[in-house]
């Protein structure tokens, strides 16, 4: 299996931003148990949701979507009975090759308060990615920008389709129970710790400005985590008491779990008995009779740990991040010791190794 962190400097694999005081509405961040904020690493799953055009995301169905190497914003609305793509992100499309003609056609458009207007456009059909989704073949019929409030409108057809869910309780779209894409990351593109929470008006999370949002949901909870985290010294024989909730919630881990492609694969092919595991997932032999599934999230037990979840390779590296700064730049057998009482990695030794080598400290 390829190591895609094998020739990246510790820069590149450790993006680590100081912390700011104002926000660029433009740019995502990652906030810190502190409450501070910084920017998120440009490759990871949180910079999906950066800006991707000039509109104005001005409700939470705004969600980002790809074809090709073009990002543009798409409006998921259920009341429209087909897709559009605006003009502007049709011709970028077309001259990168990835937007196929299918035919020309007039419809009957037809708005809110039945108003219709008769219209010449243009049917055509791209492969586009919705978050962790691929959809292949999509229709799209072409309207100008001016009649256009974002990039594209996901209608019904797709909305629609077996499996597809939008839940606006917790702000997701899932397909078959997976979790594909956020909804509200555009609008409001902060990744808020376990610790706080985001801001919400009448059910509605509000736009963002410069001024970092910093409401605690649980105060006595920061002082058990501070009073951890801010010991200056301490008996290194013994583990620091911190649990993996200091870190994610349920919610987050199973999310975490499913929008992994690695672990949503490893987590499909265990349901069934007697399960063997394909060539791309044959790392985990080994621990293969050390893993079950609990609560729809994938456990690792080694006696006499008790049973800690499988975290994809970005988690793993946050955490190890923050437990080796707080705690004097530890080192790697400690740290490996450390966090496989809260969470496992099938190449933890590896990656928490390269962590310490890398750190100048």
């Amino acid at each position: 299996m390829v190591d895609k962190y094998e020739n990246k400097t510790y820069e590149e694999v450790f993006y680590m931003p100081d912390t700011v005081n104002k926000l660029d509405k433009n740019k995502v961040y990652d906030q810190e148990t502190s409450g501070e904020f910084r920017e998120v690493h440009p490759k990871s799953y949180g910079n999906w949701y950066s800006r991707c055009c000039q509109h104005e995301y001005q409700t939470e169905c705004y969600i980002p979507l790809v074809c090709g190497k073009t990002r543009f914003c798409g409006n998921l609305d259920s009341g429209s009975t087909c897709s559009v793509l605006s003009m502007t992100v049709a011709n970028k499309l077309f001259k990168e090759g990835t937007l196929k003609k299918l035919y020309d056609t007039k419809i009957n458009l037809v708005g809110a308060g039945g108003i219709s207007q008769l219209i010449n456009t243009r049917i055509v059909t791209a492969d586009i990615s919705m978050g962790t989704a691929r959809l292949s073949g999509v229709k799209f019929i072409l309207l100008p920008d001016d009649m256009m409030v974002s990039c594209a409108i996901i209608g019904n057809e797709i909305l629609s389709l077996k499996g597809m869910q939008v839940d606006f309780g917790t702000r997701i779209v899932q397909f078959n129970n997976y979790i594909i894409i956020e909804l509200a990351r555009l609008k409001h593109p902060r990744f808020y710790s376990h610790r706080h929470a985001p801001p919400v008006e009448n059910k509605f999370v509000l736009p963002v400005n410069t001024e970092p949002y910093i409401k605690s949901l649980n105060p006595e909870a920061d002082k058990e985590f501070d009073a951890i985290f801010n010991k200056i010294s301490q008996d290194f024989d013994d583990r620091p008491e911190f649990t993996l909730e200091h870190f994610i919630n349920d919610l987050d881990l199973e999310h975490l779990q499913s929008s992994n492609k690695e672990l949503r694969n490893l987590k499909k092919i265990m349901q069934y008995p007697d399960f063997k595991l394909p060539n791309y997932l044959s790392h985990y032999n080994h621990i293969k009779n050390k893993l079950s599934i609990v609560n729809n999230i994938i456990y690792f037990t080694k006696e006499p740990y008790p049973p800690v979840p499988l975290l994809p390779t970005n988690c793993i590296i946050s955490m190890a991040l923050r437990i080796h700064d707080k705690y004097s730049h530890c080192g790697r057998d400690k740290l490996v010791d450390w966090i496989r009482t809260i969470a496992y990695h099938v190449k933890l030794s590896e990656l928490l190794n390269k962590i310490c080598t890398a750190c100048p400290i």
